[in-house]
Order: structure tokens, then sequence, then C-alpha cells
């Protein structure tokens, strides 16, 4: 037999139940059967019209509208995965009536009603287990009126009545149904009450919910949602408003809010929801396909939720979690939570999340986000959490945050991420891990007593699998493992601070890589390169590290920016320089390489760069360069610039100019890629008339036309290798 679970609900849910068990919700008492009166049975199975016989339990009727088939007066305890009660494939009149159901193992269901037409449910307790007391799937023409049901779950059904039902401990998750109605029920169950997902034609009226969630709902549909005024959440009047415009609501107190199709709406100094001291409460206050809304001083027990919105305000919410999805233009700002309070977004766009306090922050699939000024730590006893997650996302700013917690920032499959101004203690398992991203910008962090944690030790900065990203100007102290980069190509790592850890720089399965202008003091370990290509590293002050550097398994890795700029500085360097030019005449020999030209002082960017940075010019011409930021351009694994800057229609299907000063030519090989982000993939964009130029004229032209993606291959990259 086939038992089809209801697809949206245990994922949720499942994970809640523990707190579930200790909760005492006021409300009516529901009584159902008694199975002290009734005659024991065992398990129900009834596959088709051919199943309803006696010994399925059925007591009287024949199967017609006016004459039912009757399931009545039995005490059904079942075991071992089976449910109590299972109909399917049926389109005959039934009723199961006065019938107590006790399923004894985990998420078994008590009653399973798949594929029937024409049945009900009365005056019956479907008790057991938390998950699918009651599961209704794909059916149509069902009533459930008078009973006992902890959990009901109804998927892909048709014409369903629950009146009366539900319990002191009830929910109920509606999914991808039409023609619903939930009349005089009780669901209080504090974290979820009633969920209305994909639903049509739902008709809510006269309950006692905690809440209502309404998710993954179109326009449309919420339309045809009819929630009246009589239902209760918390005890308290459930507010819904749909298609209003201008609306004010100021010093009032709710059990919950619903907005839908608003504009133009102001929240203040409200008390919503039943306060308490948790962020897993219940969404209590809702925005779905609203615009223009403002929301200042709420206090809530539960969460606040905005769906399908734009042109959101929220700010001084008190203790509140706050989720955003698929929704453009949110800001955040001069909230506090309590504890570890979770503000999530996903599918999202323009975002700013600022100055507030006690949060966790989550980002999915969301662009053009800005996380600044926030306090991301517990006030009081714990740091067992992840202050902030990216993932599958771009363009986004961190900066000038505090971190108290085991991790700080997990960024993972992202794009365009600054990193900047943070201060980052007690990450104990990572300050900031980064995994599968490009360009990325990590700078002037504060980094203090992290990494160390797991098995093996995790880094306090840790690149895995990353593409042109710089590391730079950041202050790493009192962590173990301050920097590892490991399969990763094209990182800057310049001027940072990196201090009193186990291995200060730790780089391994990587490519083309600049490590330079490094303050690395007083480590078990200072550089260690392993199994590694093309890595330059020059104008670093070594100082008393026990090992200063190792260089195992290299490909073209140099220790030294050639005469007369220089190598690095070490501290045990014991060679002399007899010419004074301020590098030493014999290499400095460490593990499996050297530095030909070691310095004899400390380097000092400020003071001692021997040469003046040049200032070049590469202009070029761009075809179909029309989305914003389509467009990476990267010269030797730094970013220049993401083109076109803003959304520039007018450059579609033509070519057009484009020209980027730069100081970061060097001297010998140089690398400039174009690089096409993943979109716009039917339509080939294209790059011609390249010319390089400096003071002294041009040092390199190249006039062909060049493909830089195709219409199979969206994210290709091309390539300029040229010398100066």
């Amino acid at each position: 037999m086939h038992f089809r679970r209801i697809r949206l609900a245990r994922s949720v849910i499942v994970i809640l139940l523990m707190s579930i068990a200790a909760l005492a919700v006021s409300s009516p008492q529901l009584v159902g059967a008694d199975s002290s009166s009734l005659t024991p049975h065992g398990p129900i199975f009834i596959n088709g019209d051919a199943d309803f016989t006696s010994a399925n339990g059925v007591t009287g009727g024949t199967g017609t509208a006016s004459d039912p088939y009757i399931i009545q007066g039995w005490s059904i305890t079942s075991c071992c995965n089976s449910p109590g009660i299972l109909i399917q494939d049926t389109s005959a009149y039934f009723v199961i009536r006065n019938v107590y159901v006790n399923p004894t193992g985990w998420q078994v269901y008590g009653v399973n009603i798949t594929n029937v037409a024409n049945g009900a449910l009365e005056n019956s307790h479907f008790n057991g287990e938390w998950p699918w007391n009651l599961a209704i799937d794909s059916s149509r023409n069902i009533l459930v009126s008078s009973d006992v049901i902890n959990w009901a779950t109804i998927d892909s059904s048709q014409n369903i009545t629950v009146s009366g039902s539900g319990s002191n401990y009830g929910l109920l998750t509606l999914t991808s149904s039409d023609n619903i109605t939930l009349t005089n029920d009780i669901f209080p169950v504090w974290t979820f009450g009633v969920s209305i997902v994909d639903s049509t034609r739902v008709t809510v009226e006269n309950n006692t919910f905690s809440q209502i969630w309404i998710g993954e709902t179109s326009s449309e549909q919420l339309d045809s949602i009819t929630i009246t005024p009589d239902n209760t959440a918390s005890g308290r009047p459930l507010s819904f408003y749909k298609d209003c415009s201008n609306l004010n609501l100021n010093s009032t107190a709710s059990g919950e809010l619903i907005f839908a199709n608003c504009s133009n709406v102001a929240l203040t100094n409200l008390t919503v929801g039943t306060v308490t001291c948790c962020s897993n409460a219940p969404s209590v206050v809702e925005m779905t396909f609203d615009t223009n809304v403002f929301l200042e001083n709420v206090t809530a027990g539960g969460g606040l939720r905005v769906t399908n919105s734009s042109g959101v305000e929220i700010s001084n919410i008190h203790d509140v979690g706050i989720g955003v999805d698929s929704s453009d233009g949110v800001q955040i700002f001069d909230n506090t939570a309590h504890v570890t309070g979770n503000v999530g977004v996903s599918s999202s766009t323009n975002v700013s999340i600022t100055d507030n306090l006690h949060y966790v922050i989550s980002l999915v699939n969301s662009s053009n986000v800005t996380i600044s000024g926030n306090n991301l730590g517990a006030d009081c006893c714990t740091t067992d959490f992840t202050g902030l997650s990216i993932e599958n996302s771009d363009h986004i700013a961190v900066s000038a945050n505090s971190f108290h917690s085991d991790v700080g920032v997990v960024v993972k499959d992202s794009s365009f991420v600054e990193i900047s101004d943070n201060r980052i203690s007690s990450a104990g398992y990572g300050a900031i891990i980064v995994d599968s991203c490009a360009d990325v910008s990590i700078q002037r962090n504060e980094v203090q007593g992290s990494g160390g944690g797991g098995v093996p030790p995790g880094p306090a900065v840790e690149l895995t699998k990353c593409a042109r990203v710089n590391v730079s100007e950041n202050d790493i102290t009192q962590s173990d493992n301050p920097l590892q980069v490991s399969f990763s190509g094209y990182v800057t790592i310049e001027g940072n601070n990196l201090s009193n850890s186990t291995t200060a720089i730790d780089v391994s399965d990587a490519s083309n890589v600049t490590i330079n202008g490094n303050s690395i003091q007083s480590n078990a370990q200072g550089v260690v390169l392993n199994d590694t290509m093309n890595v330059q590293v020059f104008h670093n002050n070594f100082l008393n590290n026990t090992v200063q550097a190792i260089d195992n398994y290299s490909t073209q890795n140099v220790w030294d920016n050639g005469y007369p700029s220089g190598g690095n500085y070490w501290s045990d360097y014991t060679g002399t320089d007899p010419d004074m030019d301020g590098i030493g005449d014999s290499p400095y020999v460490f593990n499996y390489n050297q530095d030909n030209y070691p310095l004899m002082a400390p380097y000092n960017s400020a003071s001692q760069s021997t040469q003046p940075s040049t200032t070049y010019t590469i202009s070029w011409q761009g075809y179909d360069w029309d989305g914003g930021g389509e467009e990476t351009v990267a010269l030797n694994g730094q970013l220049l610039a993401s083109l076109p800057t803003t959304y520039s229609p007018q450059n579609g299907g033509t070519w057009v100019a484009f020209s980027l000063n730069t100081t970061l030519l060097v001297q010998g090989t140089n690398t400039l890629t174009f690089t096409h982000a993943n979109s716009d993939c039917p339509y080939i964009d294209q790059a011609r008339d390249l010319v390089v130029s400096g003071q002294g004229g041009t040092v390199y032209s190249n006039m062909t036309v060049e493909n830089i993606n195709t219409a199979s291959s969206c994210t290709n990259t091309l390539t300029y290798t040229f010398t100066v």
C-alpha cells in the first residue's frame, strides 16, 4: 500500500515538535469518541468499493448518497507504520462515526483518505503521535465535523469542509487545494496553527487559531481567500485586510494582522499576538503583495513576514523574527531581538539590513543586499549559532557589523560579495568562510580569537573553490590558522596583519595567488604553500615565526618581485648588503624555495615603494553589453569593474565603447579577463578593439572580434594575456 506524505508540512513542522509538547493553549476542549465505550477493532484498509465489508468495520449502508456505508463504534489501535484507517480509490459514499483511532508509532497516519470522493468523518477521535492524525489527499467532497484532531493535512483536494474540529494542540496544513471551508475549528498550536499554501477559494470563519500562514500563493489565489472578522488568534481578534489603501493603524492590539494587496499602510505602536520570549513564535504580522508599508514600534509575540511586496520599512520592532521573500526595496533597521532572533531574506532584491541588535541573518537567492552596523550576537548566554549566512546570492555588501558567535560569516555559491570593516570575535569554528564563490572582497576586518574548532581545527578565514578574491588589510590575531586558501585561483592577499597563530597563511591546490605587503609575526608557521602554481610572494615582513615559510610541490612560484623592487623581509636573514641598496646580496633559502632579493629592513608600503605606480587606460568596445553588471572585468585576478553599471537596454544588439583607468598592471605578464554573468544566456556578448595604453603610448592592442560567452555556455571567460 502507498501512503503519501503531505509534502509541505513534514519538513517544516517536525523540527518544532519538541517545543509543542510543553504548550498549554487556552481553548475549548473538544470531546470526541470515548474509547472505553467502544468495541476494539483491528486497522481498517479499504482499497476500492469492493472492500467496504463487515470484516473492514462496515456496520451498515449500501454506499449511496441516501444510504452511505457506516463505519462506527470502533476503538482501533495500529502499529508498525500502518494507519488506523486507510480508505483509497473509491467514490462510494461513507461515514466514519464515533471511532477512536490510536496509532502507536511515530510518523504514522491515524486516518488516511486518498483519491476518495463522498466521505464524512463525524464525532471521532484521531489520536496518536503528532504527525498525520488525519490526512486527506487528492480527494473531494469530504466533510470533517466534530472530530478531535491533533494534526490534519489536506493536499490536492477539492470541496472539503472541516467544522467544529481540532484540539487544544491542533494544527492544520492546506496545500494545493480548492473550495475549502474551515469553520468553528480549534487549531491553536503555537508555531503554526493553520497553513494555507497554493490554494484557492478558501473560507475561514469563526475559528480559534494561533495564526494563519499564507504561503506560495499568487495574487489571483489570494483574491479568492475569505477570512472573516470572527476568527481569533492567540485569544485576540485576527484581522485580515485585503485590497486596502491609505490605512493607518496606531496603538491597537490584535492576535494577528494580515495585509494582502494593500498599499500605503502605516503600522505604529502596535501589540500583536501573545508576547513570548522566543523568536520561533508564529508569524503574527503578514504582508503579501503589498506596496509602501511602514512598520514602527511593534511589539509582537511572533514573527513578521513580507512576501511579494515592495517599498517596506521595518524599524523599532521588538523580539520579532523577520522573514522577507520574493520582495524588493525592503529596509530593516533599528530592531532588537531576544538572544538570536532571525532575519531571513530569500529571492529578494534591494534589501538593506542595518543597525539591528541580536539578530541572526540569512540570505538565499537574493541580490543587491546591504548588511551594515548590526550587532550579530546574543546578549546573554550563547555563541552557538552562525551570525550571517549567504547562499546563491550576488552583489552583497557586509560592513561594520559586530559578530560574537561560533561561526561569523558563511558565504556559499555567491558572487560580488564585499565583507569589510567588521569585528569578529570568538568565532571558534570560523570567522569568515567562503565556499564556491567569485569576485569577493574581504577587507579591513578585525578578527580575534577565532578558528581552531572542529576536527581537524578549522581556520579563521577560509577560501575554498573560489576565484578572484581580494583579502586585504585585515587584522587577524590570536586565532588558529588565520587564513587558509584551497582549490582557488586569482587570489590576492595583501596588507594583512597575521600574528600569534598556528599557520598564518596556508595555501594548497591553488594557482595565480599574490601574497604581498603582509605582516606575518610570531606564528608557529608563516606562509605554507602546498601543491600550488604561479604564486608570487613579496614585500611581506616575516617576523619571528618558528618556521618562516614552506613551499612544497610548487610550479613557477616566486618569492620576490625582482630587482630593484625586492622580495620579503626575514627576521632571521643573516646575509649582508655591501652595495647598500637595501637588498641582501645572497638569497634567503628556506624549505624547497628561496627569496632571491631579501630586504634588509622591514617593508613599509607607504615609504618604501621603490617605484611610483603608473596609470594605464584600458579601452575596448563591447557588443550587447546591456544587463546591469553582466560583464566582469578583472586584471591579474583583481576585480576592476562590473559593466554596465546599470541596466542599459540601449546597448542591446550594438557595439558600445568602454574604458577603465588602473594602476594594477605589473612589469611582466598581465592577464585581463572578461567574464559573462549567469544570465542573458541565449545572446552572445563580444569584445573588440582592445587597447591598453600608458604614458609612453600603447603597450598592447587586439582588434579581433572575440566571443565572451556562447548560447550553450553562459559563463565563459575571455582572456587576454600581454607583457608590459
